[in-house]
């Protein structure tokens, strides 16, 4: 099983992790390629460093988002979660179904910092 976490406004994927009013989080099984649970969770406050530790601390494994800045990306590295970047715009749903599938196509990183 994996977890994967998406920011999310308004039910698409954001365009940018650390200015998102949400994150959903999946619970997966890659071998089926199902959705086992999902749950809704705000977004800390936008301060740097801290979304990566806080993801880390859910125990997600995978991010799928439209951009992040090069320090992010980083530190997503650092504490071991694959950070996938240039996702949208699409919903939250197509972009876990597509990253399931090996189906996601990205557009680059929406974020130029």
């Amino acid at each position: 099983m994996k977890k994967i976490a998406v920011p999310a406004d308004n039910g698409l994927v954001s365009a940018h992790f650390g200015h998102c009013p949400s994150f959903e989080v999946f619970e997966v099984d890659e071998v089926a390629g199902a959705v086992l649970s999902r749950s809704s969770q705000p977004a800390p406050a936008h301060e740097p460093g801290k979304i990566p530790r806080w993801l880390e601390e859910l125990g997600v494994d995978v991010v799928l988002s439209g951009g992040m800045g090069r320090k992010a990306l980083e530190l997503f590295h650092e504490v071991g979660i694959e950070a996938v970047v240039g996702v949208g715009p699409m919903s939250v749903d197509e972009a876990v179904q597509g990253y399931l599938k090996g189906l996601l196509r990205l557009q680059g990183n929406a974020c130029d910092h």
